[in-house]
């Protein structure tokens, strides 16, 4: 999945190397429209972003923007994964790929997603009208996302603790993936209800979101996902699939391995005690 550290990179590289190109072709191919969720058909994306100069790109959550002459931007979610490279000339463009960008220059752009992939070319009114990606909040890297409107969010929730995080209404950009280390850092067991956390507890889970969002922003993001120029991330979760059955790194208790709110985390019943 790209998350909110592969999407800041994503957005800083692209901000590098398109900003101020204009696109002389675009072209949409061999997709599925039960995999590829856009608001125009391909011959409308294709003819509006065309000839159209970009002008800088951002991320918010795990949404990437790039913005683009006549107002519009062009908005990708790459939730369940996505190669998206840059390349120099097109001797390294790959085989396969569901779009493709020439820019001015010679360069190109390619994307090629898994799973699904939802992407808009609207203006920032449209973006914001629309249930996805709608008005995206404070995520947790941002100066908006203080400790006190954390605390209000874990109170007025009933659920689980991870299911209110995993909420990216209220929290942008959090995955299970990133999240798992959380819990781990701060000793919170995963299914823990919101609302009866401690205040040490909360304050220990807010920086450990915190932290380890920021570290993995600057370890490049995880080792499973690309930068723009096809390099691979540099963070690895403390404790996952591989150390079920393996001792705790803190008190050497047996990893477990939970299904909670629709995915596996990895727990140390000993270190994130449920009660």
């Amino acid at each position: 999945m790209v998350d909110l550290p592969e999407a800041l990179l994503l957005a800083e590289q692209m901000n590098k190397e398109i900003s101020g190109k204009t696109v002389v072709n675009a072209t949409l191919k061999e997709y599925s429209h039960k995999t590829l969720f856009i608001n125009l058909s391909p011959e409308e994306f294709e003819q509006q972003i065309k000839n159209k100069k970009n002008l800088s790109t951002f991320a918010k959550g795990k949404w990437i923007f790039s913005r683009f002459e006549s107002e519009k931007i062009w908005a990708i979610a790459p939730e369940m994964g996505a190669d998206l490279l840059y390349h120099k000339d097109e001797t390294t463009i790959p085989d396969k790929y569901h779009l493709i960008f020439e820019f001015d220059d010679d360069t190109f752009l390619t994307l090629k997603y898994s799973g699904f992939l939802l992407m808009r070319f609207a203006t920032q009114k449209e973006l914001d009208e629309t249930r996805y990606p709608g008005k995206i909040g404070p995520t947790p890297l941002d100066p908006e996302f203080t400790f006190d409107k954390f605390v209000t969010m874990l109170d007025q929730s009933n659920r689980m603790i991870k299911s209110t995080l995993l909420d990216h209404g209220q929290v942008p950009g959090l995955s299970n993936f990133y999240l798992n280390d959380a819990f781990f850092k701060s000793k919170i067991h995963p299914k823990k209800k919101a609302n009866t956390l401690k205040e040490e507890e909360k304050k220990a889970l807010f920086n450990s979101i915190k932290n380890t969002l920021q570290e993995a922003t600057e370890l490049k993001g995880r080792k499973e996902r690309k930068d723009l120029y096809g390099i691979a991330g540099e963070y690895s979760r403390i404790i996952d699939s591989k150390d079920k059955g393996e001792p705790c790194p803190n008190c050497g208790t047996l990893i477990e391995k939970l299904s909670v709110a629709g995915s596996n985390n990895f727990i140390c019943s000993n270190c994130q005690k449920l009660e």
